[in-house]
């Protein structure tokens, strides 16, 4: 959260900015003008809304709410007082929500702009957000129909369907079937290389799916979680292949028209007045909000879906209800509770996934949800089935991602609120734990062979988790204390659980299983895997060679006087080029990642920059050749002797930092 009084200046700096804004017509932007001027007033009573002055509240009037959940409007007060404060604290234009119960709609409002320079308000039944992974529920559904068909088999391997498309047969007789792709569990590594692109020409170039863009096969399928986009991708390339269907008409024909969802399509961009209705992305910096433009998603039926927040309404009406419909969309023999019976979890006491949703148990209920997202816009979907009800936000912005899980958690906690007569463990209260789970785990969903293996060094990115015990008894797993219940099983205050280990062969830790992330496990690093422990290697080299060269710079630059004159030689331009390629090859590697983003492709210049690598392997061996001779040569002195070991030694565990991370050779 951003100081009160930092909002106060960015909301007055806005209201100022609303004078040149274009706006619908004039008399609503004096109306804006003065009633920001009001509530600049009233800020310091009324923080609230103050927010509004900046964000428009509620853009679609006509919403309505069910009495038997929400009592007198409940859930409309509870997000028009959530959401533009949302918008003004994350720096996002605008959002929409959509709630639907009992078969209907019974909410759908909007929030803030679509097109924040053009004055367009965000309106759930004509603007079009972007809905990312939400995408990937299509795919599944799709996979569910063609089942019923008898086209596919979810049990069988799927190279049998995919015609030139290939897999590896990594793990002999344990085969990907579709079962494994819509659990998440066939066992890919992660990457993110060119699954965005910066104009429709890139769109298959390369082809994301061909043995030298697929994801190497890093574990047995069907043993843990690992959620994959290329793993949907890849079962919508069987879908395409068994009903000689591109999945955007497949889509179209099959689900999207059927269900009512005119205003959706995966098309990109969307055709004609779609896209003239389709909410504009924003990122956020120093300058303010910047508008992007259209994202172009490479694996597109996994993240490429444009749709109206009313049609993803129609979405969660049809998975939560049952009717004709389903009868229409999922195909004889094969009604969408199918859907819900494909389900897989690592351990039977945590959550997983069922039918290609998230499962989550909070509050004593049972949910089932899925995030959406692509760069600059964000949306979540929640059901919870045993209350036929469903809850779907999106946002237009960076910070959308954020706001739309803090949103989710509000929501189940207003409307199925935890008993708290259930909590084992009251605040002060001491638990204890069986020893050896702390340590360092990083995720499965995170890249292994390739030089993306590097990006687990950013916890932002978050690949790692630090398990480690708490002063106060139980361990701590992402700032909270969780108590063991049973041997491996962990649980928060209310007696959820939310933490379980699986343990090796020899009785160590060896996956960590989260209830709040499905969506991958955490395998245990050995100590030389740690980032701390790698970070040390790295600088501990860098330190080296830099040391190397000021010393011998000094000696060369500096007067008589101050330092003592030395005779170098050849042998000391050997050591000097090592050094210096060497701290160039981790200068430019870092610069060109941070400059050019993994995921719209291969940085041009990265290929050139890992040919550093081989040099300074081959540097390396000459040195070791020089540095015995040094040690072996009488009359040789000690400093040089010391000197030339040093830079030796560093540059092979530099080497082996480098080999760590998949640094030699084009691993691309």
């Amino acid at each position: 959260m951003h100081w009160f009084s930092r909002k106060a200046a960015r909301i007055r700096g806005t209201i100022r900015g609303m004078a040149v804004m274009k706006l619908p017509n004039v008399k609503e932007m004096r109306a804006i003008e003065c009633v920001g001027a009001i509530f600049l007033l009233l800020s310091v009573s009324f923080p609230a809304i103050f927010a509004l002055t900046l964000f428009p509240g509620p853009a679609s009037a006509g919403a309505t709410s069910h009495e038997s959940l929400f009592g007198q409007g409940e859930a409309l007060k509870f997000f028009d007082s959530m959401i533009p404060g949302q918008l003004a604290a994350h720096h996002i234009p605008g959002a929409a929500v959509t709630v639907v119960r009992d078969g209907e709609v019974v909410l759908a409002r909007g929030y803030g702009y679509a097109d924040l320079e053009k004055g367009v308000l965000m309106d759930p039944d004509r603007t079009l957000v972007r809905v990312g992974s939400v995408s990937k529920v299509l795919v599944w559904i799709a996979a569910m129909q063609c089942a019923g068909r008898g086209q596919i088999d979810l049990d069988a391997d799927i190279t049998s369907y995919l015609g030139k498309t290939s897999l590896p047969d990594s793990f002999p007789g344990r085969p990907v079937t579709m079962r494994h792709l819509m659990t998440h569990s066939a066992g890919f590594e992660e990457r993110v290389w060119a699954t965005f692109a910066l104009k429709s020409e890139d769109l298959n170039v390369p082809d994301l799916l061909a043995p030298h863009g697929m994801p190497a096969r890093v574990r047995p399928p069907g043993e843990v979680p690992a959620y994959s986009n290329h793993g949907a991708a890849l079962a919508a390339r069987v879908i395409e292949e068994v009903s000689g269907l591109e999945f955007a008409t497949y889509a179209q024909m099959h689900i999207l028209g059927p269900l009512g969802m005119w205003n959706s399509t995966f098309l990109q961009p969307p055709p004609g007045e779609l896209q003239e209705r389709l909410s504009a992305g924003y990122s956020f910096a120093r300058d303010g909000i910047k508008k992007q433009g259209f994202e172009y998603i490479t694996l597109a039926p996994s993240g490429a879906l444009s749709a109206t927040p009313s049609d993803i309404g129609r979405l969660m009406v049809f998975l939560l209800e049952e009717g004709d419909v389903q009868d229409t969309v999922a195909g004889e023999g094969s009604p969408v509770a199918r859907l819900f019976e494909v389900r897989f979890t690592p351990d039977p006491r945590i959550e997983g996934w069922s039918g290609g949703l998230m499962e989550m148990r909070r509050n004593g209920r049972y949910f089932l949800w899925h995030g959406g997202d692509t760069l600059y816009s964000h949306c979540l979907l929640l059901l919870v089935p045993d209350e036929r009800t469903g809850f779907f936000v999106a946002y237009n912005a960076e910070g959308g991602s954020i706001a739309g899980h803090a949103l989710m958690q509000a929501f189940i906690d207003k409307f199925f609120p935890p008993d708290e007569s259930t909590m084992i463990h009251p605040p002060g209260v001491k638990c204890g734990h069986s020893p050896g789970y702390s340590g360092t785990y990083v995720s499965t969903r995170s890249p292994v062979t390739t030089y993306e293996k590097v990006f687990r060094l950013s916890r932002e990115s978050g690949h790692l988790i630090d398990v480690r015990d708490s002063p106060g008894g139980g361990i701590l797993v992402l700032g909270r204390t969780l108590c063991e219940s049973d041997p491996g099983v962990f649980v928060n205050a209310r007696g959820e659980t939310e933490a379980v280990f699986r343990r090796d062969a020899y009785g160590n830790p060896a996956y960590l299983f989260l209830s709040k992330r499905p969506d991958a496990a955490y395998s245990r690093l050995e100590w030389y895997e740690a980032p701390h422990f790698l970070g040390i290697v790295a600088v501990a080299s860098q330190g080296v060679f830099l040391s190397v060269l000021l010393c011998w710079a000094g000696a060369i630059l500096l007067p008589a006087g101050y330092v003592k004159r030395r005779v170098f030689s050849a042998r000391h331009l050997l050591y000097a080029c090592l050094c210096g390629i060497s701290i160039l090859f981790f200068l430019l590697f870092f610069a060109v990642l941070q400059w050019y983003p993994a995921w719209y492709g291969v940085p041009f210049l990265l290929p050139l920059v890992l040919l550093l690598v081989p040099a300074i392997l081959v540097l390396a061996g000459i040195a070791t050749f020089v540095t015995l001779q040094a040690w072996r040569r009488k009359g040789e002195e000690m400093r040089d002797r010391i000197e030339f070991t040093l830079v030796t030694a560093a540059a092979f565990l530099f080497l082996w930092w480098a080999s760590y991370w998949n640094l030699p050779g084009w691993n691309f």
